[in-house]
């Protein structure tokens, strides 16, 4: 339990780390965290934020978004471009490294490094772990380096023993699965069994030595390589931006995608479909002439009055005569 004392001095500890006060210092703060902004969103880094607005401005001009929708999917896109050219940036810095690296005298040491990287991971997965430190010159040196140490442990003090956890390191440096490797944690204390591990050590060393010998060629041929920048699949930097760009690549066309879903689509009219018209036949009507009758049609109005009053007059004259 804390006695007082030390709890006085834990609170006069605390008062003195409160953080950044000022909004300046806030703002610092906020970019601790900050690597690379390759998998940021909508919201550029520091920066970007400057190219990101003006690239907004003439992108707007060009896209014409009319609806917030539509301004937020530029804004997606004009992000999303942003990290392609922050990727395509950040691999050619990491390609000039990887070539200073290659053509300086660290080149071999740094080569080890990764090997040591790698070998740490050969419990997990000893068969293809094992595989992978077999075909670089640097891996096939710590594997040369694993068996010495583990022949000195074997030896020891002049009484050939292995301790069971240079047992399955053995069996570690030999590939073997966990799955396949017998439950027998202990060697037995038999001469064969200590001449045959023995013998099994120093083939191993021999096989990986005549290995190497092989390989300076190769390993000189891939150092070239390097420096010319012609081959970097197994740096796992690069591996990330190339990820990091794939998925910005996605992400930009989901964008212009889905803000030309957006806009409305124009109306068109179609035009009225051309038929060919038959021309109507031209009948001959024959003109009957009649006596004392006007030539005019039987609906004019004229012409029924005229007819009526001749009528009348026909019966007034029949009338006064009988």
């Amino acid at each position: 339990m804390s006695s007082q004392k030390q709890i006085d001095a834990n609170r006069r500890n605390s008062a003195l780390s409160t953080g950044p006060r000022t909004e300046e210092g806030k703002a610092a703060s906020r970019q601790n965290s900050l690597q690379h902004g390759m998998t940021a969103t909508i919201v550029a880094p520091p920066t970007q934020e400057s190219a990101q607005k003006a690239r907004f401005q003439t992108w707007s001009e060009a896209l014409k978004p009319e609806s917030c929708v539509e301004v937020f999917q530029v804004n997606l896109a004009v992000a999303a471009s942003l990290r392609i050219e922050l990727c395509h940036t950040s691999e050619s810095e990491r390609r000039a490294e990887i070539a200073e690296l290659a053509m300086s005298a660290d080149w071999d040491t740094h080569r080890l490094i990764e090997a040591y990287k790698l070998g740490d991971s050969l419990k997990r997965n000893p068969a293809l772990v094992l595989l992978k430190l077999r075909v670089t010159p640097a891996g096939r040196d710590w594997l040369i380096l694993q068996w010495k140490q583990l022949l000195v442990a074997f030896v020891g003090d002049g009484v050939p023993k292995w301790t069971d956890t240079e047992y399955h390191v053995a069996l570690d440096l030999l590939g073997v699965p966990k799955t396949l490797r017998d439950a027998r944690t202990d060697l037995q204390n038999t001469f064969y069994e200590k001449a045959s591990s023995m013998a099994l050590i120093l083939d191993e060393i021999a096989k990986l030595e005549v290995e190497q010998l092989k390989s300076e060629a190769q390993n000189a041929k891939l150092r070239k390589m390097h420096i010319q920048g012609s081959i970097h699949l197994e740096d796992a930097s690069l591996k990330l931006i190339r990820r990091y760009e794939r998925e910005s690549i996605r992400s930009f066309e989901r964008a212009l995608k889905a803000l030309e879903k957006s806009k409305p689509k124009p109306v068109t009219i179609p035009a009225p479909a051309v038929t060919e018209t038959k021309p109507i036949p031209v009948v001959a009507v024959p003109v009957v002439a009649v006596s004392n009758v006007e030539p005019t049609q039987s609906g004019n109005r004229l012409y029924r009055r005229k007819q009526q009053k001749a009528m009348r007059h026909q019966e007034y004259l029949s009338r006064t005569s009988a």
